[in-house]
């Protein structure tokens, strides 16, 4: 158990690293040149480029974990790292390109200041690919997690051996 709230931890700050770095540019913008629906839009931006902070904690994995006799799930390591980017490219084209013209199935705005609120069930329904990908990769990183173990010296020696031969 201890195992996995470590590798969580890794995902939990790569993620949110990716998050202020998609809010913080997105509020001063906002502030700049306002935009409709900010909120709705912020989401499935965040949904989108979070997704590219699983790259570093799968590579993380692949390098530093230990996989035990679970040593088959290193082998798709490479595979989730192709689908991860993929992911992305498709998740972000969709929230940087299509996004209005998604909001537009919900409603057509009338003016720079449109007072249409976009709930959560259309939201769902209008990004449900894009969270479909987003939950996909969390349940899998989740998974991983929980099987792969933090690797220890294969000597048996702990730190403090190793420091106290040091002084």
């Amino acid at each position: 158990m201890v195992d996995f709230f470590y590798w969580f931890s890794i995902l939990f700050a790569s993620i949110l690293s990716s998050v202020a770095g998609t809010v913080a540019p997105a509020f001063f913008k906002q502030a700049a040149f306002p935009r409709t629906h900010h909120v709705s839009k912020l989401w499935s931006e965040l949904i989108a480029r979070h997704q590219f902070a699983y790259i570093p904690y799968f590579i993380t994995l692949g390098f530093v974990g230990d996989f035990g006799k679970h040593e088959v799930l290193k082998n798709f390591i490479l595979l989730l790292l192709v689908w991860v980017f993929i992911s992305y490219l498709i998740c972000v084209h969709i929230s940087s390109n299509l996004q209005d013209r998604r909001f537009e199935k919900h409603h057509v705005c009338k003016d720079s200041k449109c007072e249409e609120h976009v709930g959560p069930l259309a939201f769902v329904k209008l990004f449900r690919g894009s969270i479909i990908l987003a939950l996909a990769l969390l349940v899998i990183s989740l998974i991983y997690a929980g099987v792969v173990k933090r690797q220890h010296q294969s000597s048996g020696e702990k730190y403090e051996d190793h420091v106290s031969t040091l002084s």
